[in-house]
């Protein structure tokens, strides 16, 4: 009888095998090195630049790795940038760029209306500060660096055709008198952002001749077609 129960318990153990799987396990994968990696700003924004000199399409050099430890195999870098107009980067935006080896470009378009939309459309030369941030891809997964790297300002300034802060009119409403100049209303916002000047005014006679004057300028204006004030007068 004892016999017997020996044997009906190895039977219950080799039931239990194999209903019971090994666990499985996977190889550890070696640890990539966080240090090491060095960022500078691109060489097209060390100088200022200046949009009406380029076109949309033209890729400008943000940001490139200039130093980095050995990657693992198959992992490769990714980088995003942000810019902001101040070195707090409290209201950072972030930049539409291509990375490819280890440098993040962006079309000098896409540049120009990252400027507008920090500082407005005005042409002024405006100050950008830029940071990145680089990523570890392996396979389908992406590792952020611990900290963002502070690259450096861009001097920028927008294309635009000049718009004076306030226009006049005269002619035979006023007798061609510069001391009595007529000033078209304004609403008082940044031109660049609100380009309407409009006035009312009652002209002695039927057939008038006027021109109209900026602020700025002694003479009449010329306006070419793509001049952006709009000038609306009931006359």
């Amino acid at each position: 009888m004892l016999l017997i129960f020996i044997a009906a318990l190895t039977g219950c153990d080799d039931n239990v095998n194999d209903h019971f799987a090994l666990p499985q396990t996977n190889p550890q994968e070696p640890v990539q090195n966080v240090e090491g990696f060095t960022l500078s700003l691109g060489s097209s924004c060390t100088a200022p630049i200046l949009f009406k000199d380029l076109d949309d399409a033209t890729l400008l050099e943000v940001a490139k790795l200039t130093d980095h430890p050995e990657l693992t195999e198959g992992d490769t870098i990714n980088l995003e940038v942000e810019v902001s107009k101040d070195e707090t980067f409290t209201q950072a935006v972030p930049l539409p760029c291509s990375v490819k080896n280890g440098t993040a470009s962006v079309t000098a378009g896409e540049l120009e209306e990252v400027v507008k939309e920090i500082y407005g459309k005005a042409p002024y030369a405006r100050t950008i500060y830029t940071r990145a941030t680089i990523y570890i891809v392996s396979h389908t997964s992406a590792i952020a660096l611990p900290e963002k790297i502070t690259l450096g300002k861009i001097e920028a300034t927008p294309e635009a055709l000049f718009i004076d802060t306030a226009y006049y009119l005269i002619g035979d409403v006023n007798k061609w008198n510069s001391e009595a100049l007529i000033k078209f209303g304004h609403s008082g916002k940044d031109v660049y952002e609100d380009p309407v000047f409009s006035m009312i005014v009652e002209m002695p006679k039927d057939e008038c001749y006027w021109k109209i004057i900026r602020k700025h300028s002694a003479s009449c204006v010329f306006f070419p077609p793509l001049f952006l004030p709009t000038f609306v007068a009931s006359l």
